[in-house]
């Protein structure tokens, strides 16, 4: 009997010390199929804008990027992370939907609302807040595409499809999900989510370095600079 309970207690030690590790690369193997779903995602939307004249995905109310890159990318499951399993219970007992807008999805888009707001009328820029018109960023309005974000990881609890800088208060960070890899406990702010950048990169960045020093889902100068959140959140 002695001997029995020492073999089950060196059993639950060793249990004990592989299971972390165990989780660990559970998680790890997460992260890497995530950063793969966004490569590809880059990549269709590289394929996207060599086949119009180099123009981005457009923003609009009714052309959501699932939809309009759906021919460059195989399969829905692209569209989803697999630690993002908040969004996966939410859709718990859903039909299956042969419309990617309606797709299970962790991820947005930029809007480049900065680069819109300074570069349209005043007529147009509300036309476009509003959802009525159609508008595309060209590649070569781009000044550091290796430093500009293109896709960021959702909040599961957000339905946006876009990223909108513009957002009031900074509410855009509400779309975000920045620490959903690798995080201690229940604070995001220890973990790190994946981004691609506009040059088709994609990069494993901790909470926050997004926004600071410069805010890269800005296009201008003065909107990295100025919509910079170097502060605790």
């Amino acid at each position: 009997m002695i001997e029995l309970l020492v073999v089950i207690a060196i059993i639950a030690i060793l249990a004990s010390l592989l299971l972390p590790a165990l989780a660990r690369s559970k998680g790890a193997g997460k992260r890497i199929a995530c950063a793969n779903n966004l490569r590809q995602l880059g990549l269709a939307t590289t394929l996207y804008t060599s086949d119009n004249n180099g123009q981005f995905p457009p923003r609009s109310a009714s052309a959501h990027w699932p939809g309009v890159l759906q021919s460059d990318y195989q399969t829905f499951q692209i569209l989803w992370c697999p630690s993002d399993s908040a969004s996966l219970q939410a859709a718990a007992g859903l039909p299956p939907t042969n419309a990617p807008d309606l797709a299970l999805r962790s991820y947005v888009l930029n809007r480049f609302s900065d680069f819109f707001k300074d570069s349209l009328t005043a007529e147009d820029w509300t036309r476009f807040t509003k959802g009525l018109s159609q508008v595309s960023l060209r590649e070569n309005n781009l000044v550091y595409p290796s430093e500009t974000l293109l896709f960021g990881e959702k909040s599961s609890d957000s339905t946006a499809y876009d990223l909108d800088l513009l957002k009031a208060n900074g509410a855009y960070l509400d779309d975000l999900n920045e620490g959903r890899h690798g995080g201690s406990g229940k604070d995001p702010r220890t973990g790190s989510s994946n981004y691609t950048f506009t040059d088709g990169s994609v990069r494993l960045v901790k909470f926050g370095e997004t926004t600071c020093p410069i805010n890269r889902w800005g296009v201008l100068d003065s909107w990295r600079t100025d919509a910079a959140l170097c502060r605790p959140r």
